[in-house]
């Protein structure tokens, strides 16, 4: 059976660009959380919030990266998480096509790493992780500011600002929330960073803490649409049919499978690429597929680039992929032949998100 059977149909053929994010009015961010409170579950669209508007609210912009940069201050990240031998997962990336693999290390070595000369060679990438205690003080989560009040047994434990006893009645009447979990994510700036495809069972705040990235979402009953087809026809055989993805790791054919669909046949500068083939593994001749599949769902797929000081929110179910946008290479070589690591810091991609309901 054709995969494009199995797609809604109200969807198109023919190629469309994505759509954009809703913009939120950086003017009145605190009613953002009546506006969701009030919308059907079903009528909430992915939101972007500009002008960096998270900047006066979370510490870590001023004192994890060097003054109006996205480079990592390094002494400050060393005093911070000195003595912190906590194992962490972190996602290494080999360059041969053999794909993705987790390994466990400690804070030091990621800031050794981090420090060090750069290397094509099994980037690292801090993916999902929660931040340490200490680090965690520096990243309150910022939903007094859109308007949300923390429900106050959390809020006690995160150790976030809150309103003055003056706003009290008013704190009453805002759209109560509890966070469910948050996450770091770093990378050093060169290295493209991907997180394929997949949906989140809560809603997700997303910030920008250094560096761009750009993100495209899709509607449940679309990727629930594409998931399934991809699934039945053997492309994704390590998720469930509700987009699960078991040990939290797909195989470099799988990632394939849900890139291409997401990202159709433009490569990370916007060019084309070689995603219009068929999908790795497919095995009976569709060739052309993906970029079909792709072509007939992009009208429905929306697109926003966040940059530093930005963020985004999700609405749970909404399947999403995020990638990096790497600065230019000459770029960065010119900062490391005038800068010392310490001196200048170290260009990177870094973003922090929490999932609330």
């Amino acid at each position: 059976m054709s995969l494009l059977r199995r797609l809604p149909r109200y969807l198109s053929p023919s190629s469309h660009p994505p759509k954009p994010f809703d913009v939120y009015s950086p003017n009145d961010p605190s009613s953002f959380a009546l506006r969701r409170h009030n919308t059907p579950l079903a009528d909430a669209k992915p939101t972007i919030f500009t002008n960096d508007l998270f900047l006066p609210h979370i510490p870590a912009f001023q004192t994890l990266f060097l003054p109006n940069s996205s480079n990592l201050d390094l002494t400050r990240w060393r005093n911070i998480l000195a003595g912190d031998e906590t194992p962490i997962s972190v996602e290494q990336t080999f360059g041969d096509g053999s794909g993705i693999t987790r390994t466990s290390c400690t804070w030091n070595d990621v800031l050794g790493y981090i420090s060090g000369p750069s290397t094509p060679h099994a980037p690292l990438y801090i993916a999902q992780q929660p931040p340490p205690p200490r680090l965690a003080e520096e990243l309150p989560p910022p939903f007094t500011h859109l308007g949300f009040t923390i429900r106050p047994a959390q809020r006690q434990s995160l150790d976030t600002t809150t309103t003055t006893t003056n706003d009290d009645e008013r704190e009453h009447e805002r759209p109560q929330i509890d966070i469910y979990s948050s996450s770091l994510w770093l990378a050093r700036a060169e290295h493209r960073t991907n997180t394929t495809l997949h949906r989140d069972p809560n809603d997700n705040l997303f910030v920008q803490l250094a560096g761009t990235k750009i993100v495209r979402c899709m509607p449940p009953e679309l990727g629930d649409a594409l998931f399934s087809a991809l699934a039945a026809a053997g492309r994704v055989r390590s998720a469930d049919g509700r987009g699960r993805i078991r040990d939290n790791l797909l195989d470099v054919n799988e990632m394939a499978a849900l890139d291409a669909v997401t990202w159709g046949d433009e490569d990370e500068n916007g060019g084309t690429g070689t995603t219009g083939a068929a999908m790795p593994g497919s095995g009976d001749g569709d060739v052309g597929l993906v970029a079909e599949i792709a072509r007939a769902a992009r009208a429905e797929t929306y697109e926003a680039v966040v940059k530093r000081g930005e963020g985004m929110y999700i609405p749970r179910g909404w399947w999403h992929a995020v990638r990096s946008v790497p600065p230019p290479l000459e770029m960065l070589r010119q900062h490391y032949e005038k800068h010392d690591r310490l001196e200048g810091g170290v260009p990177a991609t870094v973003s922090m998100n929490w999932w609330f309901r």
